[in-house]
């Protein structure tokens, strides 16, 4: 009879949290639906002002979504076909999307959850981007309010970087002429403020930088991948069509025989020249050519 009692009890203890998340579940699924049926807009309509008001219609969707206290912990699979969400762990969650400008100009929406150690609670802290990334900005420090714009698909955490610390890989559609890829580090403070650019990466030179970043020609696709096994961020070596093209960002490509990385050991990220590595370029590479 005890027994009896105890599975009855227990299963008024489980069945209202099973119903809550199966509510939160279609609640959650609706509401991607319709951000992908908003951001296909965006990408279908014909001029900069529909583009605008749909991208802003997507943001004020995904932030709406994104203050349910049980949003942290949903995939959000049917977004990511129109939106990068990259996560590590149950640490931090990162939303971003783009649009573009009559002149093929990217603007950037971003939005970071964060789990804050300190006061137990999930953040939401906005990305604006109001900033221009330059090709020589691999110095410079950005915050969440003066945010540059990219699109990231990749975050990695090590055991001995810093609190709070992530290194992000990102895409950058910068122009008519030229894509970027970046390689950045994020720093969280307690408050919630976002800092882009930390100085633990090593440039080919040997010169500690808070960035890196790759320009190429718009027309090639250039890999930048994490490497677990290698513990090493892996990318195609950049070079000019030819001699007198060197600094015309717009004629480079991928070398085809060399790939270098960035190897993490103590608290630093060292260059690597020419890894003897044998890789394939992916899918999301691929995509992140053009995300139009």
């Amino acid at each position: 009879m005890i027994k009896k009692l105890t599975h009855i009890i227990l299963w008024l203890l489980i069945i209202p949290f099973a119903t809550r998340a199966q509510a939160d579940a279609e609640y959650f699924m609706q509401k991607e639906n319709e951000i992908v049926q908003k951001m296909n807009l965006v990408l279908g309509a014909p001029t900069e002002l529909e583009r605008t008001s749909y991208a802003d219609t997507v943001y004020r969707l995904l932030t709406e979504v994104l203050q349910n206290e049980n949003s942290f912990y949903y995939p959000f699979n049917i977004i990511k076909k129109r939106i990068s969400v990259v996560q590590f762990e149950d640490e931090i969650k990162i939303f971003t999307f783009t649009t573009t400008t009559a002149k093929d100009k990217h603007i950037y929406r971003g939005i970071i959850q964060w789990y804050n150690p300190k006061t137990k609670q999930v953040q939401l802290i906005e990305l604006n981007d109001t900033e221009k990334l330059n090709h020589n900005d691999i110095n410079k420090t950005f915050s969440n309010n003066k945010w540059y714009g990219a699109l990231y698909y990749k975050i990695i955490r090590l055991p001995k970087m810093n609190k709070n610390q992530y290194v992000v890989l990102g895409w950058d559609g910068n122009d008519l002429l030229t894509n970027r890829k970046i390689i950045d580090v994020i720093t969280i403070g307690s408050n919630g403020n976002v800092k882009f650019g930390y100085p633990v990466l090593k440039t080919e030179q040997n010169r500690t930088a808070k960035r890196l970043i790759f320009e190429y020609g718009d027309e090639v696709v250039m890999s930048l991948k994490w490497e677990p096994e290698y513990n090493a961020i892996v990318f195609d070596y950049l070079v000019p069509l030819s001699d007198q093209f060197h600094g015309v960002w717009a004629y480079y490509g991928p070398s085809l025989n060399r790939f270098d990385a960035l190897i993490y050991n103590k608290g630093k990220w060292t260059y690597k020249k020419d890894l003897d590595i044998k890789l394939h370029k992916t899918i999301k590479d691929k995509f992140y050519k053009s995300p139009k």
